[in-house]
């Protein structure tokens, strides 16, 4: 653990204590949980109830690396049933009464925007409690769906570095069928309110709990006939166990001999009757999903929007915007392809498949293919920091580490670094072929200065934990598209042409899922449709980008966040430098938009307009 990220995780935990007593697993849990918020300064109050909010999804809290920090055990499973996500909901209903008690008026200007940060959130989240219901947790991601948390909890999130972390691995191991119960449940309650799963998201589901349960799964019709030590998970548990040598012979016998057993027992059998339904499923699912195949949709999609974007914009204001943006980024395309000799009247369409035919591709599928790419992405790194050093006073404390992904996964991504610094930040490279062209961008965007400074730094300030680790869509992503333009700015593409062509690309899917998000959630699009949109943008062959839509589908307004975001940070930056003139310093704005934690982008404005009116003195 860093010192920086010590400090901060101690300035906390005197508060956190006031309420580790209480478990916050059910009713009783809930009303004790809120009688002992009463009356609370209000700086503890804010990290003990939202420490209550965290505990109700025990999964995350793994993921972020805060069992300690909220002294918890790392032995339970997020509950999906429909009964607790009630009282879920309680808890945060009256914490929302509670946070109203505290005069906001009388707060410092630091205090009052952690109180406009909290009472956003909870504003938000309470206001989505009727649509709790209105979404589908059978999908195949990661992060957002039933199956591919557990995969991410198994395969890596869970730390296995202690005989603790073990015995709470085995724990979890075993409440497998109550995990999947509730899944069923979530499922079966969402049908009965007209909300039906689209074939194509059980399908995307199936994959990775196929992953889950080991090669074969897929094809196989009884479990009897898989080989549960061919399973991803066991394979990490009993290399851990065997490799941990604070335990004696005896102690490793028997967490090996328990862990196969819950394998055996829970684990393999509960994922099977999970992979049954699912195919029972698929048959009858419809093929369309999407906010207008929702009941009350569009009252859904407004308050999506409004969440993911910490706007107020309308679903027409950001659909226009859209169609100007990817008008924009196309001209930009289009000078840029001239400028390479490329005839200015040939369709854009044929330019971008031109580009795709000539593009050069890195394998992954081999020792050697890997090794090449993680040469090139440290190259990428190493010139990176030197070009952005001037330009940030804020600095995340640690390197960020480089992964394949999972075999299902076939985009890049960022994982944030554990709070307690059990796991690095890591950024994770697709394993289905890297274009040799498109990694700055890739990696501006996923790692640095993108997801990794901000995250990182998020994390190491001295805030109530709610600041550094929220995940305001609008603000995360808004500032790793921002960052892509930056690399930009600071000359990153000044000698390689077609790194910048992949670049606005890029920037032009960004723009056009303002037009797709819209599209699918508020007019109705189909996914064919929807698909065909971006094709037609970028030379692609038809149905193509099919694929590609599913997170569209499972986060209506989240595609829209990005661009959104993006366009605040630029605007909030020209602000500065005409405010300012020869007094703007990029470093000092930087750092105001990382150095107070993540904000909506109301209140991200309030902090840049506090920068310039001191930087003006």
């Amino acid at each position: 653990m860093s010192a920086n990220r010590c400090g901060a995780v101690l300035s906390i935990v005197c508060c956190i204590a006031i309420v580790a007593s209480f478990a916050s697993f059910g009713t009783d849990s809930v009303d004790a949980a809120l009688a002992g918020l009463h009356g609370l300064p209000f700086a503890q109050f804010l990290d003990a109830s939202y420490r209550e909010i965290l505990l109700r999804n025990p999964e995350s809290v793994t993921a972020m690396g805060l069992s300690q920090l909220l002294g918890t055990r790392d032995d339970r499973l997020t509950d999906l049933s429909p009964a607790y996500v009630l009282e879920t909901q309680r808890l945060e209903s009256g914490v929302l009464d509670l946070l109203r008690n505290y005069d906001r008026s009388a707060m410092s200007d630091e205090a009052g925007l952690w109180y406009d940060v909290y009472n956003w959130l909870l504003e938000t989240t309470v206001a989505a409690h009727s649509f709790a219901f209105h979404d589908y947790p059978l999908n195949g991601f990661l992060s957002f769906g039933a199956a591919g948390s557990l995969y991410d909890l198994f395969t890596a999130s869970h730390p296995l570095e202690t005989p603790g972390n073990v015995e709470d691995y085995i724990a979890r191991l075993r409440a497998v069928p109550s995990k999947v119960a509730g899944i069923i449940q979530a499922v079966r309650h969402r049908e009965s309110l007209g909300v039906r799963t689209p074939g194509f998201l059980l399908e995307s589901a199936l994959r990775v709990i196929c992953d889950l349960l080991g090669p074969g799964s897929a094809y196989r019709t009884e479990l009897t006939l898989l080989n549960v030590g061919r399973s991803e998970a066991y394979q990490r548990f009993a290399g851990a166990v065997e490799s941990l040598d604070i335990l004696s012979g005896s102690q490793r016998a028997d967490f090996l001999a328990d862990g196969l057993e819950a394998f055996d027992e829970s684990y393999m059998p509960a994922l099977w009757d999970l992979k049954v339904f699912v195919e029972e499923l698929i048959p009858d699912a419809p093929e369309e999903g999407g906010a207008t195949h929702l009941p009350s949709g569009d009252a859904l999609f407004a308050l999506q929007l409004q969440r993911q974007t910490s706007t107020a914009l309308s679903a027409q204001e950001i659909h226009d915007l859209g169609v100007v943006q990817v008008n924009r980024v196309l001209q930009q395309a289009r000078d840029a392809f001239c400028a390479l000799g490329y005839d200015r009247n040939a369709p854009l369409a044929e330019l971008w498949e031109e580009l795709n035919h000539a593009d050069r591709r890195l394998s992954s599928e081999t020792p050697y293919g890997r090794g090449q790419i993680l040469e090139e992405f440290g190259r990428i790194y190493e010139e990176t920091n030197e070009a952005i050093a001037p330009y940030f006073g804020l600095w995340p404390s640690d390197d960020v580490a480089f992964a394949f992904s999972p075999s299902h996964v076939t985009i890049n991504y960022y994982n944030a670094p554990a709070l307690d610094g059990s796991r690095p930040g890591t950024f994770y490279i697709s394993g289905t072929g890297t274009s040799l062209e498109s990694m700055p961008v890739t990696f501006h965007h996923e790692a640095v200065p993108g997801h990794h400074f901000q995250l990182t730094i998020a994390l190491s300030l001295d805030l109530p934990l709610l600041l550094r680790v929220i995940d305001i869509n609008a603000y995360v992503e808004g500032w790793a598209l921002y960052c892509e333009r930056l690399a930009f700015d600071l000359g990153l593409y000044a000698d390689r042409p077609y790194a910048n062509l992949r670049r606005l690309e890029v920037e032009l899917q960004r723009a056009a899922r303002l037009v797709v998000d819209t599209g699918i959630h508020w007019l109705g699009w189909t996914r064919e449709r929807a698909a065909a949109y971006i094709e037609e943008l970028r030379g692609l062959p038809s149905g193509a980008f099919i694929p590609a839509l599913d997170r569209y589908y499972v986060l209506p307004g989240q595609a829209s966040s990005y661009m959104i975001g993006k366009l605040k940070i630029e605007e909030l930056r020209a602000r500065a430098e005409a405010e300012l003139g020869d007094a703007f310093d990029l470093a000092e704005f930087h750092d105001a938009v990382l150095g107070h934690g993540v904000v909506p982008l109301d209140n991200l404005e309030g902090i840049v307009d506090r920068y310039i009116r001191n930087a003006s003195i």
